[in-house]
Parts: structure tokens; sequence; C-alpha cells
């Protein structure tokens, strides 16, 4: 007889776990009265209430809806091949930098944009090297 191991979850039972929630959560969406489509058996369906839930659509957007939208883009920044831009959370700034170590901050609400680092003198650029990519910490105090 083979001792069966307990407390480590498997693959086979996590999966079962997901579709499991998967579809409580799906048959819950489904009859959930928030949704403004109840069925007839409520009694409050058509019922007028003083606020409205917007909802999220229930596939991809058809072309003519893409068709419609206009996009753009405009130029904040100019740095010399660049290879990464990083959010730092809480402040919405972005943080380009460039393969050769120049790191700049592009303020959120507008302005010029500053260099905060230039790290060249440290790294190598030879062949396929230099700064390739930057990140914050979880907290956003580190780059």
């Amino acid at each position: 007889m083979r001792a069966r191991r307990v407390g480590r979850p498997t693959i086979a039972g996590l999966a079962v776990v997901g579709v499991l929630a998967v579809a409580v959560g799906g048959a819950w969406w489904a009859r959930s009265p928030d949704r403004g489509d109840a069925g007839a058996s409520d009694p409050t369906a058509g019922a007028s209430t003083s606020t409205s839930l917007a909802l999220a659509p229930l596939g991809p957007p058809g072309q003519d809806e893409l068709d419609g939208i206009e996009l753009g883009l405009e130029p904040v920044v100019e740095i010399e091949h660049p290879t990464a831009v990083a959010q730092q959370p809480g402040s919405g700034d972005l943080y380009a930098s460039g393969v050769a170590g120049r790191i700049v901050r592009v303020p959120a609400a507008g302005g010029e944009p500053v260099t905060v680092a230039n790290i060249g003198d440290r790294i190598s650029t030879s062949g396929e090297s230099g700064l390739l990519d930057i990140a914050f910490d979880a907290t956003g105090d580190l780059l």
C-alpha cells in the first residue's frame, strides 16, 4: 500500500478548483439581479432604480466599434536607442531608458522630461549589452 501525501495540492486538483470557481462565478453572474437583466420570475423586473451599473462587454468588440476608435501618438521624450518604459506606481510618471544607460523621467502632469540617472560609465554597450530594462519595486520607491 502506497502512502498518499496530504497537504500538497496537485496540478489536477488546482485545475478542478479553478474550473469550479469559474462555473460557480458564472452561474452567480447569470442570476445576479444587479446586472439589470433580471428574469421574469423577479417581481422587481422592470422597476426603476436610482442607480445603474455599467456592464462589462460580454465579448470582444466588433469591427464596426473598433473602426470608430481614433488613436494618435505624440512624442513625449527623445532618447537614443530606447530600451524600456516603466510607470512609477502611485505617481503616473513614466521613466524611459536607453541602451547607453540614460534614464529619463517624463512627468504625468506634463512638462519637460528630466534625466534622473546616467549609468553609462558603469555598463558595457559592446555587442548586445547595455541597459536593456528598468522596473520599479512594488512600492514605487526604488527604480
